[in-house]
């Protein structure tokens, strides 16, 4: 796992209105994504949690930045 792009991806999440439970799962994936594997080697439980994530952003008006 990469402990810096963790511990970044959990802040930017947490910045952006994600829950702090949420964004902690979340980074924690991203930590542990490998380019050579499909779907970056995320479960579907993995890619269910990335997305909700993506829906409190947007919920937030993340992307309408």
């Amino acid at each position: 796992m990469n402990e810096s792009l963790k511990q970044a991806a959990e802040k930017a999440l947490s910045d952006a209105g994600v829950p702090v439970n949420l964004a902690t799962q979340c980074a924690e994936i991203v930590a542990k994504d490998d380019p050579d594997k499909p779907n970056l080697g995320r479960t579907e439980e993995d890619q269910h949690l990335i997305n909700s994530s993506m829906t409190w952003m947007k919920t937030k008006g993340f992307f309408d930045k």
